[in-house]
């Protein structure tokens, strides 16, 4: 994967984690949209996505193609004790009633799609680290 998918990416989280603010931003009756929830876990993805994929890449080795979440967080934390350390507990929250079994499971929970933020947050901060040695380029 080259830098320019790994900037790809980025601001495709950037997007994702806007869209949670906004949601989260407005006034708080303890639920927040599908879409916040969603938001999250694709924010989420991307940057682990690209942690994953670079490492891969760094060590020359053969990954999954379609890898989940949890997958790219185990791989991942092989190589990075900040992602080691890192909760993922609310992530895998994901509220069970759903109308279609194919559905994607989410929370609506405010307090659970904070701490999906927060962690992509700090996810953010990790890729910068690691691709870019902690300076993410502007071009």
């Amino acid at each position: 994967m080259k830098n320019s998918k790994y900037k790809e990416l980025f601001q495709q989280a950037g997007y994702e984690l806007e869209n949670v603010n906004s949601e989260l931003s407005k006034p708080k009756n303890n639920e927040v949209k599908y879409d916040a929830c969603v938001s999250s876990r694709r924010a989420l993805y991307f940057l682990v996505n690209i942690i994953y994929q670079f490492y891969g890449e760094k060590n020359n080795e053969e990954l999954n193609d379609h890898p989940t979440l949890d997958e790219m967080v185990k791989y991942c934390a092989d190589y990075n004790e900040k992602i080691r350390f890192l909760d993922f507990h609310e992530v895998y929250c994901r509220k069970r009633d759903v109308l279609d079994e194919n559905a994607l499971f989410c929370c609506d929970e405010v307090s659970k799609i904070e701490a999906c933020s927060e962690v992509a947050d700090k996810l953010k901060g990790i890729v910068i680290e690691v691709v870019w040695d902690g300076k993410y380029p502007q071009s």
